[in-house]
């Protein structure tokens, strides 16, 4: 009875240090573990803080590029510009003509070509593209008794020609009408001029701004010759 008392008692003591034994284990793991933990939260807390300098630093990054580029989306493009005016066209060099058929001689610019018309040696071509059958404008001479008026008169009634506008003014101390007229080419300047007997047309069949410089040059410099 005393010998079942006694190997109670001792398998009630090895259970017991077992248990310890066990406890004593799992103390140790759970040390291991909270010592891992805290080892992965310092190092998370490491990397966030990482993150978080390197978010800063691109933002001061960001903030140097808008302060040193201008924004330039909102600025007005700056376009090349072309002076096609008279103050260009004036600058170009001016060439004489004379027609001795015509009695007449003006300047012109260097990029028009002039020349004596081929069917009528007292007329004249001229025109960037012009040669001695066709040009962009010229001189035309018709003897004629009347004046003026009586000359427009007679184109309105013996042509197809119709008249816009009319202006009388000098030609070399000539006097002349200026006319925009349309016929069935279409519609051209003129300025007739009246001179002994005779009717000099000066014409160009163009509108382009340009061409109307040009002309305006040869009849501002038409002079008659003897």
């Amino acid at each position: 009875m005393e010998t079942q008392k006694i190997w109670i008692t001792a398998i009630i003591i090895a259970i017991i240090v077992v248990a310890l034994g066990g406890l004593g284990l799992y103390a140790s793991q759970m040390a291991q573990v909270n010592t891992l933990r805290q080892e992965v939260t310092s190092a998370v807390e490491q990397q966030s803080l990482a993150i978080s300098q390197l978010s800063s630093q691109i933002g001061e990054l960001k903030k140097t590029d808008t302060v040193s580029t201008p924004d330039n989306s909102l600025a007005s493009p700056v376009m090349p510009q072309t002076n096609i005016g008279s103050s260009t066209i004036e600058t170009v060099k001016q060439l004489s003509f004379t027609n001795i058929n015509g009695g007449y001689s003006f300047q012109y610019a260097n990029d028009w070509k002039t020349f004596v018309n081929r069917y009528n040696p007292a007329g004249t071509l001229f025109g960037e593209k012009a040669n001695a059958a066709v040009g962009l404008g010229g001189v035309e001479v018709t003897t004629f008794a009347g004046d003026l008026n009586d000359w427009l008169r007679h184109l309105e009634a013996n042509t197809e020609i119709s008249f816009i506008s009319q202006s009388f003014i000098k030609v070399d101390g000539a006097d002349a009408v200026k006319v925009t007229l349309k016929s069935l080419a279409g519609t051209a300047n003129s300025v007739y001029i009246r001179n002994n007997g005779k009717i000099f047309n000066v014409y160009i069949n163009s509108n382009n701004a340009q061409d109307l410089v040009k002309f305006n040059q040869i009849v501002g410099s038409f002079k008659f010759v003897k």
